[in-house]
């Protein structure tokens, strides 16, 4: 079962506009220095189930200012099956919302599995690869090392190669 550890209400740190901010449990990467090192525990957290996502699509049908919902971690795409199946809901609830997401796997690994590959099919923006601690920079914008990037998905899967979103190509 998904668990899920911790919801922003509203952000402006994980993506453009204001955001609320999914941090699901399970992680399979071991990053030096990372910012939520208990949420790799798969089973942290309380249990994703259709109640708990229903309180929170309620929180932000009640916010209008929202433009849209981050998936962090842990990484949600340690089980993108569960998060795909939240993501759908969220969409057809809140069609004109973007979804950013983060994880520590690249873009092209993403796509050598159906199930990742499903879930980023869904996003607006991924920010991908692992936080690498001799590559930090707290100058670039939504990231915490210079190996991630900003993806632009939509013209990403158009091309079959990552495409970085405006913006962020000279960062």
């Amino acid at each position: 079962m998904l668990h899920l550890a911790n919801f922003i209400s509203e952000s402006i740190n994980e993506g453009e506009g204001l955001r609320a901010v999914f941090f699901f449990s399970g992680c399979p990467f071991r990053c030096r220095a990372c910012h939520n090192p208990e949420m790799r525990n798969e089973c942290y957290g309380e249990p994703f189930d259709d109640d708990l996502q229903e309180k929170f699509l309620k929180k932000i049908e009640d916010n209008i200012l929202l433009d849209g919902i981050t998936l962090c971690g842990g990484d949600p795409f340690y089980d993108p099956k569960e998060v795909l199946k939240f993501v759908r809901k969220y969409k057809e609830r809140f069609p004109s919302h973007t979804i950013w997401s983060y994880s520590g796997y690249t873009w092209e690994r993403l796509l050598w599995d159906e199930d990742r590959k499903a879930l980023a099919q869904e996003l607006d923006v991924l920010i991908d690869g692992p936080f690498v601690l001799r590559q930090k920079d707290l100058t670039l914008k939504f990231r915490g090392s210079s190996n991630q990037r900003v993806i632009d998905v939509k013209p990403s899967l158009e091309k079959n190669e990552a495409v970085i979103r405006s913006g962020y190509e000279n960062q």
